[in-house]
């Protein structure tokens, strides 16, 4: 079975990502106020010189909506999860992929 996804919209990605937020904030959770600016993508680029591949597309854009949250998701009183996943930062995100690179894979030469 060939399931066809639809092309990626970076503009409905972002309607999608306000909807949410806006469910965080009408039930009394004032997740924007932690969550960082959004990172242009020539920015992004440059700061995510430490991944080994290109970056997908919906990851660029979920950064350039915002820049993630700047505390760790247990440290902020409101996170921006979805599901057991928080939105982190790009420094964090650095910090977790080469954790996790050294507990359980290789770095790429």
């Amino acid at each position: 079975m060939d399931i066809k996804l639809p092309e990626f919209s970076k503009h409905h990605f972002h309607e999608q990502l306000d909807e949410l937020l806006e469910a965080y904030e009408s039930k009394g959770m004032t997740v924007r106020e932690s969550l960082l600016p959004g990172i242009p993508e020539p920015e992004l680029k440059k700061m995510c010189t430490w991944f080994p591949g290109e970056l997908p597309e919906e990851l660029v854009a979920l950064y350039e909506w915002r820049g993630g949250q700047a505390k760790d998701a247990w440290e902020e009183e409101f996170p921006f999860w979805f599901r057991d996943n928080s939105f982190c930062s790009i420094q964090r995100a650095e910090y977790e992929y080469k954790s996790m690179m050294e507990s359980y894979g290789t770095f790429p030469e």
